[in-house]
């Protein structure tokens, strides 16, 4: 799971290209407690949570990146 940072906010998934950069695939997104399908378009917001499926240090690698302080 990786929370949403505000710099990613108003962005889509097709944007963030999370699958071409870190070698994540978006599974579901968790927006205001309900969990959707991911859809590439649509824009994400500040606290949404991902749930990604990739390896385990690259999931780690990028919530380093968005959350320095975990």
């Amino acid at each position: 799971e990786l929370r949403v940072p505000e710099h990613a906010a108003g962005k889509s998934l097709q944007e963030l290209r999370l699958r071409q950069t870190h070698g994540l695939n978006v599974v579901a997104i968790q927006h205001r407690g309900v969990v959707n399908e991911p859809i590439p378009e649509a824009m994400l917001s500040v606290g949404d949570v991902l749930l990604v499926a990739g390896r385990g240090e690259r999931v780690a690698a990028l919530a380093r990146l968005w959350d320095p302080g975990r």
